[in-house]
């Protein structure tokens, strides 16, 4: 029988394993951002795009705030 490692912990067979998967999770989370800032970046394209199309002000704020108001 083989006992149950310590939490926090990893059997020597899989520290290779841990070690890897730890390593590109930080690469990951260094090199690609989180979703917040593409949705950011939509609103602010949108936003800016809507006047372009001919559509008022206050029809894009009140637009924005039926869709994320409620």
């Amino acid at each position: 029988m083989n006992p149950r490692p310590k939490p926090g912990t990893a059997p020597s067979e899989e520290g290779g394993l841990v070690r890897m998967a730890i390593g590109f999770m930080t690469w990951a989370e260094r090199w690609f951002p989180d979703a917040f800032i593409f949705v950011a970046i939509a609103v602010v394209v949108v936003s800016l795009a809507a006047p372009a199309n001919g559509a008022a002000p206050l029809v894009i704020s009140r637009a924005f705030g039926m869709v994320f108001g409620a």
